[in-house]
């Protein structure tokens, strides 16, 4: 009888999205209590929802920034 090769699953964490700088950020109430509430209505994982809240703040003030100078 031949043998089969049969890949088994592979066991432990996911691989990351990438090899992206780890940032510990501590956040108090009442302002954790609002992303929660975002993060409910938008159905992201957390650390998703801050990525994407901080890429919204910084285009924003670069927005800001370019309209002062004009």
């Amino acid at each position: 009888m031949a043998k089969r090769n049969i890949k088994k699953p592979k066991r432990g964490r996911p691989r990351s999205t990438g090899s992206g700088t780890p940032l510990l950020v501590r956040m108090h109430e009442p302002r954790l209590s609002q992303i929660d509430d975002w993060i409910r209505d938008s159905g992201l994982s957390r650390p998703e929802a801050v990525r994407q809240l901080v890429g919204w703040a910084l285009d924003r003030s670069r927005e800001l920034k370019q309209q002062q100078q004009t």
